[in-house]
């Protein structure tokens, strides 16, 4: 009984297109594309107020 290469490791691209697949795909990749993304980092978010791990309060 083999085990195909695909089991052991599969391509994470391969893998995030197989959750992402059907109606949204499209949409999905094209904003990335498009750039319309969220913060990566704390640095480049918005100073000001307080911040939390679960929601930011505005002052």
């Amino acid at each position: 009984m083999g085990v195909s290469k695909k089991e052991i490791s599969p391509c994470p691209i391969d893998v995030t297109l197989s959750v992402i697949d059907g109606r949204w795909k499209g949409t999905i990749l094209w904003r990335l594309l498009a750039g319309r993304s969220l913060p990566l980092s704390y640095e480049s978010t918005e100073m000001g107020g307080e911040f939390s791990h679960q929601f930011r309060i505005r002052t």
